[in-house]
Parts: structure tokens; C-alpha cells; sequence
């Protein structure tokens, strides 16, 4: 390979190497369709365990972000979630807004997990009935893991939620 060549070659892999770095990093030339944001207004999926969503008078929606984690245990204990390297679990134990002691029972769903909020029951009655809709539904972001996310739960149950039997839920 003579001397042009080879000065051939180091430009090429030159224009190769900065369209990749181009690729890779990014450049600052915004579109017209798509503004610059500044960083302080992209949300990043670690400053939030999640959203919870009111489906009805009984029942919440948790769709957990990338980056959280959860996990079911055994029945009666609600699940841990995870996220940063940190940990809680949620409660089983509430009251609702009815000022009835509750059992919170935690199911996964496809958005994360499904949370309702069930009366406790000592009688192996069967009742055909429906969750009502909810009247207000009420919609919350919940604070990153190790900010008491349980807590925030339990006030949205206080608030927001009635329990209904547990044949209720189909």
C-alpha cells in the first residue's frame, strides 16, 4: 500500500469515526417538529416509583417506570418494590374511606401492579356483585423508593378507595 493510499484510508475511517461519534453522542442541531429542552425538564425514570391511577371505587393501577423493581411474596404480606438500590414494602393493613379496616391484595398487571382494596371477612359467603365506577378518580405520581411510597399509598386508600367484597372483583 503506497503513502496516498494509506492517507486515503485514515480519511475515510476519519469520516467514519466522526458519523459514529455524531451517532453516539448526539449533535446540538435541533428540528423544527422537535424544541431543545433544557435538562431540568426531561424527567428521568428514577425521580419517580411510578403513576397510580383509579380504575374504580375499589381498585388502583401502579405502572412502575423502567428501573423499578417488583416483588410478590407470600399471600397476605404486600410486595417490595425496588428502585435506586433501595426498598419498601407496601402495606396490606389500611383503612378506607369509609374509616373500614381494609386488606390491600396486590396483583400484577400489564402496567405494573393491580391494588384493591378488599373488606376483611371472617364468612366463606359467596355475593353477586360489581365494583361501582369511581365517582372522582383520583390519579397521583408516587415519590422515588425510600420517600415513603407505602405512606403515599395508604393516603390515597384513606381517600379514594372503598373496599368491596372480595367476589366483587372480576
Amino acid at each position: 500500500m503506497n503513502v496516498r493510499s494509506r492517507q486515503n484510508v485514515r480519511k475515510g475511517l476519519g469520516g467514519s469515526a466522526l458519523a459514529l461519534a455524531m451517532l453516539i453522542g448526539g449533535s446540538s442541531v435541533a428540528c423544527a417538529d422537535s424544541p431543545a429542552q433544557p435538562a431540568s425538564d426531561v424527567t428521568s425514570p428514577t425521580q419517580t416509583a411510578g403513576a397510580i391511577e383509579q380504575v374504580n371505587e375499589s381498585t388502583l393501577i401502579l405502572a412502575t417506570p423502567p428501573g423499578v423493581k417488583v416483588a410478590f411474596g407470600e399471600a397476605g404480606s404486600g410486595p417490595v418494590i425496588t428502585q435506586n438500590a433501595k426498598s419498601e414494602q407496601l402495606p396490606v393493613d389500611v383503612v378506607d374511606r369509609n374509616g373500614i379496616e381494609t386488606t390491600l391484595v396486590y396483583l400484577p398487571h400489564d402496567k405494573g401492579v393491580e391494588i384493591r382494596a378488599v373488606e376483611r371477612v371472617t364468612t366463606r359467603e359467596y355475593r353477586e356483585c360489581q365494583v361501582p365506577p369511581a365517582d372522582n378518580p383520583v390519579s397521583a405520581d408516587l415519590p422515588v423508593v425510600g420517600n415513603d411510597v407505602s405512606g403515599v399509598i395508604q393516603q390515597l386508600v384513606e381517600k379514594s378507595l372503598v373496599a368491596s367484597f372480595p367476589t366483587c372483583f372480576h
